[in-house]
């Protein structure tokens, strides 16, 4: 099975344990803006996440240190020029210079907050996604949209295990069968996200219809159904997120197993609703859900938590009463969630990042 590495801070007196699997930034600052009276070093262009630490340790730095991942996979600290300096294992670090961690090693931030690297080991990916895109022939940068949240999923234990479908690669028959592969290799522990971008077709009776799949252009193309999709992923061990992105997606609210979370965009028999905005430096089409998805991802950089996720769809989209309502039907005491209509992103040109 692949692994990542991953870097474990225990803060000192306590029992918090920090893991790091990228470049991150240790300070008081919630994200990774540079205080604008002193000069950027070199290394900070390069870290990825923020680790706020509390704000009432007034000895750290906004941007007092950091941990840098080297494409080797080794670790190293990396003092950000902070105001009370850092040590590592009682030695004044030189700001800017790069010093390798090891487990043991001891860093303290400004004679305020300490932290011991616990280990530096390899875990196990046991998590894996299929994202499946099909643009039939009239949505743009579908694409786009899949490698996006692959790239998102790739740091948050998923890397090695994630599977993308696009267009006439996406059959009903490949979709089931990569589905299956899955199965073969999940364990109780494992998260399973399968995600669909593309047109939807009603579904009569939860066996008609369903997600467009095959060659548009040919016409060699056909349904992905509700009863198809569940039954593959009822297989699967482990806690499930089906994301679906389409017309007439609430008809895969039913028949979803208990330990699968479903989030669609629209009621059985209701069209999704688009949106075309400037998305990562290029206009594209992106459905509403799928937007807020990636918010997700970008409001939490180092982790993916099914039960955030659904707190995420619950209480945080904001809804233009204009349009339509939320539901939320129960499905064996578990509630499902449909998106309807959700209201485009306030500020689609930046994405916070803590």
């Amino acid at each position: 099975m692949p692994t990542v590495q991953v870097l474990k801070l225990r803060e000192m007196g306590t029992d918090t344990v920090i893991p790091i699997r990228r470049s991150a930034q240790l300070g008081r600052s919630p994200d990774l803006t540079w205080a604008a009276d002193r000069p950027i070093p070199i290394h900070h262009g390069l870290l990825e996440l923020a680790i706020q630490i509390d704000g009432t340790a007034d000895r750290v730095s906004r941007n007092h240190c950091a941990i840098y991942r080297h494409g080797n996979g080794e670790f190293f600290a990396v003092d950000l020029r902070s105001r009370n300096g850092t040590t590592l294992n009682h030695a004044q670090l030189e700001p800017g210079k790069l010093y390798p961690l090891r487990a043991g090693n001891r860093l303290l931030l400004g004679n305020a907050v300490g932290f011991e690297v616990a280990s530096i080991e390899d875990i196990i990916v046991n998590n894996y996604a299929l994202l499946v895109g099909h643009s039939g022939g009239n949505l743009e940068d579908i694409k786009n949209n899949t490698s996006i949240i692959a790239h998102e999923l790739h740091s948050r234990g998923f890397a090695g295990n994630i599977e993308t479908l696009i267009d006439k690669q996406a059959t009903p028959k490949s979709v089931v069968q990569a589905i299956e592969r899955i199965a073969e290799k999940a364990t109780p522990d494992s998260h399973t996200l399968f995600y669909y971008a593309g047109h939807g077709s009603a579904s009569l009776g939860g066996i008609f219809g369903g997600l467009v799949l095959g060659n548009w252009f040919t016409g060699m193309y056909s349904y992905l159904s509700p009863v198809e999709l569940h039954g593959a992923l009822g297989k699967v061990e482990g806690k499930k997120a089906a994301i679906i992105d389409a017309c007439f997606s609430g008809a895969f609210i039913d028949g979803a197993s208990p330990d699968t979370l479903v989030i669609t965009a629209a009621p059985a028999y209701w069209i999704s609703v688009q949106t075309k905005e400037r998305r990562f430096g290029r206009r594209q089409w992106m459905g509403v859900l799928t937007e807020h998805l990636v918010q997700y991802f970008r409001d939490h950089p180092h982790t993916f938590n099914l039960a955030g996720l659904q707190e995420k769809f619950e209480h945080g989209i904001p809804i233009d009463h204009y349009l339509i309502r939320r539901v939320y039907p129960q499905v064996n005491d578990v509630t499902r969630f449909t998106i309807v209509a959700a209201a485009p992103l306030r500020d689609g040109s930046s994405y916070r990042r803590r």
